[in-house]
């Protein structure tokens, strides 16, 4: 691992926040690459060849005692068994007994800059590869891509907030963190958000068990950002081929989710009845057919009758229940249902018309 200007230059800052001493960050070829006498940067250090070729920490005692060096203790520091630099702290005798303190500080702060890396690495791999099988025609082959095992069916899982609401940069990694938490078990599970759509690929996995884990992502979500999450889950894939389609209808779940006005549901496309057809019809189809069934009621008057034919058809047509849930008389709901009748020409009590009405309150959410 080479250790760049920048993460040099980020150790010797915290390490002198710490430590209050001149601190310099040397690189394998023995040249000061941080540190906090800006003078010495771009120098050569004799003392750090001494380190690297012993290995072990070598004090200096007085000022130039060798070439470009000052008093003070020289470490070396490791990775993975390598040593990858030297850390220098300049002073006396009393700095001695910061050695090792100070190595394990910038081996630490080292580890911590890799796996920052690594995850930010890892994750761009997930963005390309889930980017590559939905939308195949938005990259070219890439080395980076990571190759799925088909031989265990895969999921399409989106998810999304509910009315339209944003996903912000500030939430989106704390929830790429959550979610590899809670599918750490799965090695082949992937996770990206694309145009504030969290999309999950994972196998390996049942049913039950997969309701869990976004179970426990929605409620983490929302005791972190009061914020209620909803997943949609596509048909299961049995190749790179079917992940597009099992994308759309994991699309087709979220949006009948949104269109009941759930919160932190979870929906298997395969499940849907009305809703695989719904939201499949044109935008433009729809409202034709809502204003022609529903032209003559008000925006007060549809939500009534979307809540009493709603109510009416929960209670399968009995005015006692119906009216006992709404609180109100049965008379009060019979004369609710004539004018219904009335205004639209559809009387609700008719089966034929009854679906009419109750697709029109449907489509109108939609």
């Amino acid at each position: 691992m080479n250790i760049s200007k920048q993460l040099a230059r980020n150790i010797v800052k915290n390490l002198k926040d710490v430590l209050k001493q001149e601190i310099n960050f040397i690189d394998t070829e023995g040249i000061i690459i941080a540190s906090t006498d800006e003078e010495r940067i771009r120098t050569l250090h004799e003392g750090a060849k001494i380190v690297l070729d012993t290995k072990k920490e070598v004090f200096i005692s007085e000022d130039g005692q060798f070439k470009g060096t000052k008093r003070g203790i020289n470490a070396p520091v490791y990775f993975e068994q390598h040593i990858i630099g030297i850390i220098g702290l300049t002073g006396g005798k009393e700095v001695k007994k910061y050695a090792e303190i100070l190595k394990k500080m910038t081996e630490i702060l080292i580890k911590e800059a890799y796996l920052k890396d690594f995850t930010f690495q890892l994750r761009e791999r997930h963005r390309l590869t889930i980017e590559s099988l939905l939308f195949p025609f938005s990259h070219f082959d890439s080395p980076h891509l990571i190759e799925l095992d088909f031989s265990s069916p895969y999921y399409v899982v989106v998810g999304q907030l509910p009315d339209n609401q944003e996903l912000y940069q500030e939430q989106i990694t704390p929830l790429l963190e959550l979610l590899e938490r809670v599918f750490s078990y799965y090695s082949q599970a992937l996770f990206t958000v694309h145009r504030q759509q969290i999309i999950i690929l994972v196998n390996r996995i049942s049913r039950a068990l997969l309701i869990s884990l976004l179970d426990k992502v929605q409620t983490n979500f929302d005791k972190s950002y009061q914020l209620q999450l909803n997943f949609g889950i596509g048909s299961l894939c049995y190749t790179e081929q079917e992940t597009p389609q099992s994308f759309l209808h994991a699309q087709h779940a979220c949006e009948w989710i949104t269109f009941h006005q759930s919160v932190n549901e979870i929906r298997f496309f395969e499940d849907l009845d009305l809703g695989i057809l719904l939201p499949a019809i044109p935008s433009g189809q729809r409202s034709l057919y809502v204003k022609r069934i529903l032209k003559s009621l008000t925006k007060e008057e549809v939500h009534l009758f979307k809540k009493t034919l709603t109510c009416f058809s929960k209670n399968n047509g009995s005015i006692k229940k119906c009216a006992e849930e709404l609180f109100i008389h049965k008379n009060t709901l019979q004369y609710r249902l004539n004018k219904l009748h009335s205004l639209t020409g559809y009387n609700p009590r008719n089966y034929d018309d009854y679906l009419i009405l109750k697709l029109a309150f449907l489509l109108i959410q939609i």
